[in-house]
């Protein structure tokens, strides 16, 4: 009995090496069993849907970009003007997807390969004269395991990964929405008033709202700056105005540089982004919190070298009122009260 395990333990062995050598050099470079999974080519593809499914707290998420004349755009954000060069690179490497044999033709494989109808790491519809639906998922390398929809053949595919199907819209649009080179004058009017900065010829700031003699920290100031003349969108949004964007009475960032102006709004928080619109861009979008919160919340004594954040914090968020952002309690050198080391003690005891 003995010696009839150890048998079947060999053969075992034997077949799984043998798979693992198939596995590895199927579609290897030196095969010309390849053929292309679609029969059509780039040029015939109308649109891409990318879904990616949802994990924890997250929902699935879903993109769809559309060709528009020679361009692309995101038809989920009234049309929002994708890169051209970006959108047209994935289409490209799926709608030339080349394959050899299937991997397994077993439905009960495709959960663990993650291309199952419910259970994937991407789903991607392509639209070219029909619906062309994949299910996707993760394989070694810039490859991906890929089925068609309705089909149970799964197929590993070369040259891209499921990874990088992105099913973000920043992946494919130009993210910078406002940007004013060396701005001369920035104006902000936010819940706590009006800043207004105006660049000397010496290339200094003057805060027009501080006492003529007052010497500004330059670093803060031109933190604020930077802050004011560059935002990076997070998600375009549209055209449409809508109240909950709190757009009326958000905050308002005027900039000037030479002969060039630019306005905008930053509005309502929602999650851990804002709505901004600019008065030159049709589209409102979200820009992080985190890129915005100074220009929120700045006030024209925070530009004063020994200014504290609101709270009592340090400029920049730096908890308590101690130098160099100690929290409350703390003495000088980090060491809290009653922690002294053994033989020191406080002046006078």
């Amino acid at each position: 009995m003995k010696r009839n395990v150890q048998i079947l333990a060999g053969l075992l062995v034997a077949q799984l090496g043998l798979a693992a050598v198939t596995w590895g050099t199927r579609g290897s470079v030196g095969t010309d069993d390849s053929h292309r999974l679609f029969e059509f080519d780039a040029k015939a593809v109308t649109a891409v849907t990318v879904v990616a499914p949802g994990a924890g707290d997250k929902p699935e998420s879903t993109l769809t970009l559309a060709k528009q004349g020679e361009g692309w755009v995101v038809s989920g954000a009234d049309d929002y003007p994708a890169q051209t060069e970006k959108v047209a690179e994935l289409v490209e490497k799926l709608s030339n997807l080349k394959v050899h044999d299937p991997v397994t033709t077993h439905a009960l494989s495709h959960n663990g390969l993650k291309v199952a109808d419910d259970q994937f790491d991407k789903k991607i519809n392509l639209v070219a004269g029909g619906d062309h639906t994949l299910l996707v998922g993760g394989a070694k390398g810039a490859s991906l395991h890929v089925r068609k929809a309705g089909d149970e053949a799964v197929y590993l595919g070369r040259g891209i990964s499921a990874w990088a199907i992105s099913d973000r819209t920043t992946s494919y649009v130009d993210t910078q929405y406002v940007k004013v080179d060396d701005p001369t004058r920035v104006t902000v009017q936010n819940p706590a008033g009006t800043l207004s900065l105006v660049k000397g010829e010496d290339g200094g700031w003057q805060v027009a709202e501080l006492p003529p003699d007052a010497k500004v920290d330059e670093s803060r100031v031109n933190a604020f700056v930077s802050a004011a003349r560059s935002l990076q969108l997070t998600e375009p949004v549209g055209k449409t105005i809508k109240p909950e964007f709190g757009l009326e009475t958000g905050t308002s960032v005027s900039l000037a540089s030479g002969d060039k102006s630019v306005r905008y709004v930053v509005g309502a928080r929602v999650g851990n982004d804002h709505y901004v619109k600019a008065d030159d861009n049709p589209y409102v979008v979200r820009v992080s919190h985190f890129s915005v919160e100074t220009l929120l919340t700045q006030t024209p004594d925070r530009f004063l070298p020994d200014a504290t954040a609101p709270g009592g914090g340090m400029p920049g968020g730096m908890p308590g009122g101690m130098p160099g952002g100690m929290p409350p309690g703390m003495m000088p050198g980090g060491m809290p009260p009653g922690m002294m080391p053994p033989g020191m003690g406080m002046p006078g005891h």
